[in-house]
């Protein structure tokens, strides 16, 4: 299974990798700063879950999401956002997210989102 993390934050991703690789030690792991190298790794390559961390403009950010759900529409999208509200949530899973959880999640809600949008189906091929 594969997985694509966006953020900007060092210490975000350290931590994505260590709670993906702890939980899915078999996961292939790409990770990226911003949403024109995700976009540019979705062209590429299919990801079973994508890891969305970074809001710089929501508008666009709606706008973007919406646009890399139809070229992966297979592909797993959670949002993480910073804050919780409702709305924002909303705005979110109708521009294609699969789910939105915020700052405020622990580890083991996050690994545990991950199970539950990853146990329906695989994009990418299993191996052994």
């Amino acid at each position: 299974m594969k997985f694509l993390t966006i953020d900007n934050q060092a210490l975000i991703q350290f931590g994505l990798k260590f709670l993906i690789e702890t939980h899915f030690p078999d996961a292939a792991i790409h990770q990226v700063a911003n949403k024109d190298a995700a976009f540019d790794a979705l062209e590429e390559e299919n990801f079973d879950l994508v890891f969305i961390g970074i809001h710089d403009d929501e508008q666009d950010g709606f706008t973007w999401l919406s646009k890399v759900k139809a070229l992966r529409p297979l592909s797993k999208f959670l949002v993480y956002l910073p804050f919780e509200e409702q709305e924002t949530r909303n705005a979110y899973l109708r521009a294609g997210a699969d789910e939105v959880v915020s700052f405020r999640a622990g580890l083991n809600e996050i690994a545990d989102c991950f199970r539950i949008l990853l146990e329906a189906t695989y994009v990418t091929p299993r191996h052994g």
